[in-house]
């Protein structure tokens, strides 16, 4: 089977911030035979002789794993079997004829369907074009009610992609030396961002009128941080700020035993689920039915509380900092079950798997 990723100079978060660094594992270990380029936008020189925006070294990527470029309808018909794209912001240049002509699988990454445009209009333009399954962050078309309505399409056809975590994150303080208490990491976005315009997010608004918060556990978190003084170390953010990058995210990590973000109201595992434990603290989610399917367990693995529970999560956290070998087992459980699944080189390998499983 002949894969080939389309405009990966397009492709967000690579290297810099490194969250999507398994396409990349992707080519480098053999999964990938073609990079496909779109004639209107693949300037061949220029982008064979620099660096990219997210630090992409075309050329060094090509020549270091024998990559063939490609770039006109024929060559993809004629090369390749599947094509996938994990670009989330760029529909104008990755939506084309060459793409609607591919008589091949083509796979395309959802991203933020939440926010960057109404979810209905890309299910359309995903028909449109004759896309196939889309990757997610989580089995979306399982666990999102607003997927699922804005959706229909691809019913069943989500392939699941977790984020993992980059090598970076690693385990270098000792249980013993961390401090007893959760910590809560992550940025608090509001439903309706001020920084984008009203008509990327009105209909998943819309969907939740009740709700305030794309992150609505972590508000909770702030909004109750005065009540769990001693369970609770708060690294969250305070509206008007939703972001904060003024700290080492892999020291805060290290520094405690135990953790906190969320699932946001759309219900997939952030990329924080895999880092944290990778760095040694234990993991504490909600009970629902995402973090589930990537094989966190209540007590074994994770510590897992009653969703938007404010008072069942200090119940949970107070109890493991009373029993302190009960969550030293879940920490190490959960260091080695995340480091054997989910480093971005075997995520590639899984994303590979999945491919081949599909009958086309």
């Amino acid at each position: 089977m002949n894969i080939a990723i389309q405009n990966i100079h397009l492709l967000p978060n690579l290297n810099d911030l490194g969250i999507h660094n398994y396409i990349l594992e992707l080519v480098r270990r053999g999964h990938i035979k073609y990079l496909y380029f779109e004639e209107n936008t693949w300037i061949r020189q220029r982008l064979l002789k620099r660096n990219l925006h997210n630090n992409i070294n075309i050329q060094s990527l090509i020549d270091s794993n024998k990559i063939e470029i490609i770039t006109t309808e024929k060559q993809l018909n004629s090369h390749c079997d599947v094509l996938l794209n994990f670009n989330t912001h760029t529909k104008e240049h990755d939506f084309t004829r060459t793409v609607k002509n591919f008589n091949g699988l083509k796979i395309w990454h959802v991203g933020d369907y939440f926010w960057n445009e109404p979810a209905s209009d890309i299910n359309n333009r995903y028909k449109n074009f004759g896309i196939d399954y889309i990757f997610g962050y989580s089995r979306h078309d399982k666990y999102c009610e607003y997927f699922k309505k804005s959706f229909p399409t691809y019913i069943g056809k989500v392939i699941h992609v977790p984020f993992g975590f980059q090598n970076r994150f690693r385990l270098v303080n000792d249980y013993k030396n961390r401090i007893n208490k959760c910590v809560g990491l992550g940025s608090v976005n509001p439903l309706r961002p001020l920084e984008y315009e009203a008509s990327n997010y009105i209909e998943s608004a819309n969907f939740f009128p009740d709700e305030a918060w794309f992150h609505k556990f972590r508000r909770l978190l702030i909004i109750n941080k005065n009540i769990m003084k001693n369970q609770f170390d708060s690294m969250l953010p305070v509206f008007p700020q939703i972001k904060d990058f003024t700290y080492d995210l892999v020291q805060e990590f290290n520094q405690y035993r135990m953790f906190v973000s969320c699932e946001s109201i759309f219900h997939f595992p952030p990329a924080k689920f895999f880092e944290g434990p990778a760095c040694g603290a234990a993991l504490i989610c909600a009970d629902t039915g995402c973090n589930k399917e990537y094989g966190f367990k209540e007590g074994i693995n994770c510590i897992m509380y009653e969703e938007y529970n404010i008072q069942n999560f200090i119940d949970k956290v107070k109890y493991y900092q009373k029993h302190s070998s009960k969550l030293l087992e879940i920490q190490k459980n959960g260091h080695s079950y995340v480091t054997s699944r989910f480093s971005h080189e075997l995520i590639a390998d899984h994303i590979a798997k999945e491919i081949h499983k599909i009958k086309y």
